[in-house]
């Protein structure tokens, strides 16, 4: 049987100008891909939000993101897919520029901008970028070929409680 390492929400960013945040951000993601060559995991699923403002991305943690990537990537070991997550979208309702969009011409990436069903690792799994309207995306993967087996999402879910506050 073959396995799919999945990671989510790593939020990478110098918290309140922490370098120390940052540094332990980095390490999480070199660490990941370093699971994956020990445990001969293939296919890597991150659920969304690779970084953390939507806005602006400081150069050195762009950079220093990429060095991972681009470390890990071309030895032909895995393949990432990126589901889209709010954090990683300029606009709050579209999909059509983000943050992650330029690591698409990596090798071994591939980003997912809308929801998805593929098949990975001999299942079927829908993926999903982040929406407001998550039953919206699921009613249109309906219509896909296959029958889903596992799900990936970066969701809102409707009343929703978050660090004490609704989303709605």
């Amino acid at each position: 049987m073959s396995k799919v390492l999945i990671f989510t929400d790593i939020h990478i960013n110098p918290h309140k100008r922490s370098q120390e945040r940052l540094k332990d951000c980095l390490q999480v993601l070199d660490w990941v891909f370093e699971t994956a060559k020990n445990e001969k995991i293939k296919t890597i699923l991150f659920g969304g939000d690779l970084f953390h403002d939507r806005q602006k991305i400081d150069v050195y943690t762009y950079q220093k993101t990429f060095e991972i990537l681009m470390k890990w990537l071309p030895t032909n070991q895995f393949h990432l897919y990126l589901v889209l997550g709010n954090h990683d979208l300029w606009f709050n309702e579209q999909t059509s520029i983000s943050s992650v969009m330029p690591f698409s011409s990596l090798p071994n990436l591939t980003i997912i901008d809308q929801p998805t069903r593929m098949k990975i690792e001999n299942s079927y799994w829908d993926l999903i970028p982040f929406t407001h309207d998550p039953i919206k995306a699921i009613e249109s993967l309906k219509k896909e070929d296959g029958s889903f087996q596992y799900a990936l999402g970066h969701l809102a879910v409707d009343g929703a409680i978050l660090h004490g506050s609704s989303l709605s």
